[in-house]
């Protein structure tokens, strides 16, 4: 997909700041810092001891290595950029949980692993620079039954479904193809998929989830510009 492969390109160059620049990121789109974001996340979660977690789009790791520390257990994280998960290993040695965090290169949108393998699957912030049902299918494909799924994610304002701003989105992402910055680029082009509170419970309904809960932190007053979202849901048992 085109908005991966422009994501992976992108998320090369910015590997080396990525801790540095993500707060900054959420702080203007929600008002919340990058911690308080994975503290949020986690909640939703809940990972307990013994759980097999996954972490896709792991990015530099820190979701992944929150829950290795909290769970006690062998924690995998899978993004498709080599130099975020080179940056991942890094954080991951630095707190002391390298031996139980496993990075390993794969996309969303075809995970490497056998139907119902792991208790938890998260991800934080990853989703939009993928084809987000796509991605969803397989998240859900590999959560045990009875399994917790939990996503932090761009949230999109209403006023994005208003024929005015879609079409406006549709110029932006076509223009995009012309920047030399493959950053800029790959946001831009994620705009297609990021998702509105609505739109991501009926995601989650449609992939069978039971218990989802979708919650958005918008900047009071933002209506053009993308907040938080918090997204979870457990796979039927049985």
């Amino acid at each position: 997909m085109e908005t991966e492969a422009g994501a992976a390109q992108a998320f090369q160059a910015w590997a080396l700041t990525y801790d540095q620049t993500v707060s900054q990121e959420l702080e203007r789109m929600a008002g919340i810092t990058h911690q308080e974001m994975l503290n949020r996340l986690l909640a939703l979660a809940q990972p307990q001891a013994g759980d097999l977690v996954l972490d896709v789009g792991t990015g530099t790791g820190w979701l992944a290595i929150r829950s290795a520390l909290e769970t006690g257990m062998q924690v995998v994280g899978v993004d498709i950029t080599p130099e975020m998960l080179t940056q991942a290993a890094l954080n991951a040695e630095k707190v002391g949980v390298r031996e139980r965090v496993h990075f390993v290169p794969a996309s969303a949108m075809s995970l490497p692993y056998p139907e119902a393998a792991f208790h938890v699957v998260l991800s934080s912030l990853a989703l939009h620079h993928t084809a987000v049902r796509q991605s969803l299918a397989e998240m859900v494909r590999v959560l045990r039954p009875g399994g917790r799924l939990a996503i932090a994610d761009m949230a999109a304002p209403s006023t994005w479904r208003s024929a005015p701003i879609s079409w406006l989105i549709g110029l932006l992402v076509k223009a995009s193809r012309l920047l030399g910055n493959p950053r800029a680029r790959a946001e831009i082009e994620a705009f297609q998929q990021t998702y509105t509170v609505p739109e991501w419970r009926g995601l989650l309904t449609a992939q069978g989830l039971e218990k989802v809960q979708v919650m958005a932190i918008l900047r009071p007053g933002q209506r053009f510009y993308p907040g938080v979202v918090f997204a979870s849901g457990e796979k039927r048992a049985g």
